[in-house]
């Protein structure tokens, strides 16, 4: 319902597209292992809380991330919220996305998620940007106080956003880290 959806395999690799853009990358072989560059940074959020025991995915795509933090870490319980059920679908019949008592999946908007939610967690990522849009009801001061409130003491966000920091691509970048700053 948001986006046009394709999956493609080439040789042993997996690729989500959406709207034509890769979202999400899977090796056939090892479907837990993080192939796109930007998804390992993930792991940086544990170098600041060595305690990850609540993390919450906002964005699934193919479910990469989460796969390999159940993985990478066994006593964590991971929340991932989802807007797009089919994106979730196809997750779970093409990225072998498996039931897990330690993962609860959510298919409904980030913001309305955390808004009804009570829980705090010790890590949030940010992964529901892409190059060519991005939902600005979650770049809003708003939205990252709601997330500040939903972190636990130590608690770390990490943002998956598309830019650089300085040239044609530094606009959007600068201006959350600007907003960012007023709730963090």
């Amino acid at each position: 319902p948001y986006s046009h959806l394709d999956v493609v395999d080439s040789d042993n690799t997996r690729t989500m597209y959406l709207n034509g853009l890769r979202h999400s990358q899977m090796d056939k072989d090892n479907p837990n292992d993080l192939l796109l560059t930007y998804s390992k940074y993930f792991h940086l959020g544990q170098l600041f809380n060595p305690q990850l025991e609540k993390i919450l995915f906002v964005g699934g795509g193919g479910f990469s991330g989460p796969k390999n933090f159940l993985e990478t870490y066994p006593d964590s319980l991971i929340d991932v919220v989802e807007i797009d059920p089919d994106v979730i679908e196809a997750a779970k019949t093409y990225f072998f996305l498996k039931d897990n008592p330690r993962l609860k999946i959510f298919n409904e908007d980030a913001r309305t998620f955390l808004m009804d939610s009570d829980k705090k967690y010790d890590l949030i990522i940010l992964d529901a940007y892409a190059a060519d849009y991005v939902p600005f009801h979650l770049l809003t001061q708003e939205y990252f106080q709601i997330l500040n409130d939903h972190l636990e003491p130590g608690g770390v966000v990490v943002s998956n956003l598309i830019g650089s920091l300085e040239g044609d691509t530094s606009d959007l970048p600068r201006s959350v880290y600007k907003t960012m700053k007023n709730s963090f």
